[in-house]
């Protein structure tokens, strides 16, 4: 089974990579909120060598898999990591980030290697999409977003949930976010998996550490699709239902299966 995953997921890649080299035009690259580069190479191919994936990727008795700190399924396609809760008031831009991260508007924070997550999620044929990003040509950053095929959002979009513990439950995300004016739950939404991208050979989100963005953020690798988006003032901590800080929690992330 895990032989057959990471040949899957090498032989994927590597189509992905000859479709995009064909079809892409010569002035766009992917997004970035820094100045954009000349060069027109993926910026968010990562290379994997197969032999030493599989050397890092354990069955356990139960018959998931593991890579690093991040467990999953190969039939539920269900990806589990542990994480601690971060803000319980502020103002919160982001819902996931590292310790080294922005930890000052993030929900949660996790210690995992967010790289190893990218892997897991291509793994499990998660597809990305850039939707929700502007395209920025050698020019200049334009107002205009990718246009991405219908199949490839509906494979890119992903549900969160979150496991708490003392009591032990298991909430979806919106349920522990409220929003800043109305005081009401947040609406139940998926996740766009962006994929983060690579600059100068280092996958952003493992070094800038943005996991899971509220506020749009192409760095982060997945992100909150609502056209709200870009407001950051919107989301607070819900306190009646989030454990005070530092309390153990579990993330989860499944496919969705809302329509789009």
């Amino acid at each position: 089974m895990l032989q057959r995953l990471i040949t899957c997921f090498l032989f994927s890649a590597a189509l992905l990579r000859a479709e995009e080299r064909l079809s892409a035009p010569t002035s766009e690259v992917l997004p970035t909120t820094e100045k954009p580069e000349t060069t027109v190479e993926a910026k968010n191919e990562i290379k994997v060598d197969a032999k030493q994936l599989s050397s890092e990727i354990k069955q356990l008795p139960n018959g998931q898999f593991q890579l690093g700190q991040i467990t999953f399924d190969a039939q539920s396609r269900e990806i589990s990591f542990p994480a601690r809760v971060e803000q319980t008031r502020a103002i919160i831009e982001y819902v996931l980030v590292l310790s080294k991260g922005k930890i000052h508007e993030s929900l949660f924070v996790t210690d995992i290697t967010p790289s190893q997550l990218n892997v897991v999620l291509k793994l499990l044929n998660y597809k990305e999409s850039k939707e929700l990003f502007p395209i920025i040509t050698e020019a200049q950053a334009g107002e205009q977003l990718h246009e991405v095929p219908l199949e490839t959002r509906k494979q890119a979009r992903l549900e969160v949930f979150v496991t708490l513990q003392n009591p032990r439950r298991t909430l979806a995300l919106h349920e522990l976010i409220t929003h800043n004016h109305t005081k009401a739950d947040m609406t139940p939404t998926d996740y766009v998996n962006g994929g983060s991208y690579l600059e100068n050979g280092t996958y952003l989100a493992d070094r800038n550490g943005d996991i899971i963005a509220l506020l749009t953020d192409s760095a982060a690798m997945l992100n909150y699709p609502g056209e709200d988006r870009l407001d950051d003032t919107l989301w607070v901590p819900n306190t009646k239902r989030l454990p005070e800080y530092g309390s153990p929690v579990t993330i989860t992330l499944k496919p969705s299966k809302r329509p789009i």
